[in-house]
């Protein structure tokens, strides 16, 4: 197994008054040539969205954008006429196939939003674009591991087009959270959305990430109560 630990404060910023974003991987006027990309993930970037603020109208083609909310409410116009109201208990899939356009607005008022914007490259292209909700979690996923997207849709998950799975994971302080890939040779990346893990020597805590490949079992070690992302994705 190997891992590569990225830092938060090594992350790329963005800062434009109403919208502040980290960059985990290269992504508009940041540059890292170390951190293009990881396999099939192209994008993590952290956004936070200020009161009323909007993003876009933006475009994009052949990618499977998953939108993971920290904190706050924010709504998505799409160009299929159709607003969501997006919010911590229910995470957005746009698969954006042949094309699709979308705009992202925080709730009016004082209150901020933050949330999680993660981009994979699809493996199958020009397919009819689509907006999904993930469903709330069932029954089967009332633990602590939460599966949000997969490639199959099972366990109340959204549908993405690539052998790919995202997941939540929250484990309590002093416990141990195990994860297992299902897919051959898929690499493994762990972003910290609050508290602190160790794992094989490392140590991540809020806002860092881990990205790990040649994983058959993570085992984690909550230092204190903790909650990840989980983005299992092909390494290609």
């Amino acid at each position: 197994m190997n891992i590569n630990l990225f830092r938060s404060d090594e992350r790329g910023s963005g800062e434009y008054g109403w919208l502040k974003i980290r960059y985990s991987f290269s992504f508009a006027d940041y540059f890292d040539p170390k951190r293009e990309r990881f396999g099939a993930l192209r994008v993590c970037n952290e956004v936070e969205l200020q009161g009323g603020a909007v993003i876009g109208p933006v475009s994009h083609q052949n990618l499977e954008i998953f939108l993971l909310p920290l904190s706050g409410t924010f709504g998505l116009a799409a160009s299929d006429g159709c607003i969501r109201n997006v919010n911590a208990n229910h995470p957005l899939l746009i698969s954006a196939g042949s094309g699709i356009e979308y705009s992202i607005s925080a709730a009016s008022g004082t209150e901020t939003c933050r949330f999680l914007e993660l981009w994979i490259f699809p493996d199958r292209k020009n397919t009819e674009p689509a907006v999904l909700h993930v469903p709330e979690p069932d029954l089967r996923q009332s633990g602590n591991l939460q599966v949000l997207v997969s490639a199959d849709g099972n366990d109340g998950s959204a549908c993405i087009k690539q052998q790919a799975r995202i997941l939540r994971l929250k484990i309590r302080k002093g416990n141990t959270g195990t994860f297992q890939p299902i897919f051959p040779e898929s690499n493994l990346f762990v972003f910290v959305i609050s508290g602190k893990v160790e794992t094989d020597g490392f140590t991540a805590a809020e806002g860092d990430a881990l990205a790990v490949t040649e994983c058959f079992v993570l085992r984690m070690n909550a230092l204190n109560d903790c909650v990840l992302m989980l983005a299992e994705v092909p390494g290609c």
